[in-house]
């Protein structure tokens, strides 16, 4: 797991809503300050053996700048569910096809979210999701 970088990023829940989150700590110029979080509501995807636990969409704004802004200045990521559960542990992602890994955990049942940013651990997916729930939640 050499070369794996781990960065957290917390969320909060936007009051009113279900499904929008704002960035409450984490390193800028990798996600988003605002994202969408959905459960159950999916857009069609196949080829994926896992059961899907949701969805992340995100656009970037023109100021903010990272890695993952693509051309059309957005992100979206299928949240599966892990193989085995993980007592917090919504699901996990990838990030534009990177091998970069995304792991969901959710904090206050969902109105905090840490977004665990794995850079190349996506083939290392168990052995971390591991190593996060050796440390305790914040």
């Amino acid at each position: 797991m050499q070369g794996i970088r781990h960065l957290i990023f917390t969320y909060q829940r936007k009051p009113g809503t279900a499904t929008s989150y704002y960035l409450f700590s984490g390193e800028k110029n990798y996600l988003p300050k605002r994202i969408c979080i959905t459960r159950q509501e999916f857009a069609p995807i196949t080829g994926r053996p896992k059961l899907k636990a949701g969805q992340l969409k995100a656009t970037f704004t023109k100021s903010e700048d990272s890695i993952y802004k693509n051309g059309k200045g957005s992100i979206h990521s299928t949240i599966f569910a892990p193989f085995k559960p993980f007592p917090t542990i919504i699901g996990t992602g990838d990030l534009q096809g990177t091998l970069d890994l995304l792991v969901f955990q959710s904090v206050d049942d969902w109105q905090k979210i840490d977004v665990h940013l794995f850079i190349n651990g996506l083939f290392y997916e168990s052995q971390l999701i591991n190593e996060i729930m050796k440390k305790p939640l914040p």
